[in-house]
């Protein structure tokens, strides 16, 4: 979706696929799913969607535990998502980690995020019910928080 309705970015939701890189493809180039960013096992990033524009990948919002949340408004809109090759379970490896530090960090400069439990979130904060497992233990958040806050 072209612009982000006058909305600013607010956060970065992250998520697992529950696949691999040729399922990614698949998806996105059929529509109706989109993420701003996909990394993959190996480390490489491939952007899908620009970060001016809204992305498809926050989907329907059930019981959120997000503060930022704003009924009425869709996360997509405030939101840029990063989507992770893999399965929830699956640990994350080193170079998912680099490439995630990489991203975010320029998004955080970009977006003049600083990062918190209200900035950097699972796609299980937007929707508790259906995404419970989004992204998964495997998602090294104690490691990121540690490496993107200031001291």
């Amino acid at each position: 979706m072209p612009g982000r309705n006058g909305h600013k970015v607010l956060a970065v939701v992250m998520h697992i696929g529950e696949g691999y890189r040729a399922g990614f493809h698949k998806q996105f180039t059929a529509g109706g799913l989109s993420a701003h960013y996909v990394v993959y096992r190996d480390g490489s990033i491939e952007q899908w969607v620009r970060e001016e524009d809204a992305a498809w990948h926050a989907g329907e919002v059930y019981k959120p535990a997000w503060a930022f949340y704003e009924p009425g408004v869709n996360p997509n809109l405030t939101t840029i998502g990063i989507e992770h090759e893999g399965f929830t379970g699956e640990p994350w490896t080193e170079e998912m980690i680099q490439a995630d530090l990489f991203l975010l960090r320029g998004i955080a400069e970009r977006h003049g995020l600083v990062y918190s439990v209200n900035t950097l979130i699972g796609h299980h904060q937007l929707d508790s019910v259906n995404r419970r497992n989004c992204p998964g233990w495997g998602c090294p958040w104690e490691r990121l928080f540690d490496e993107l806050t200031p001291v």
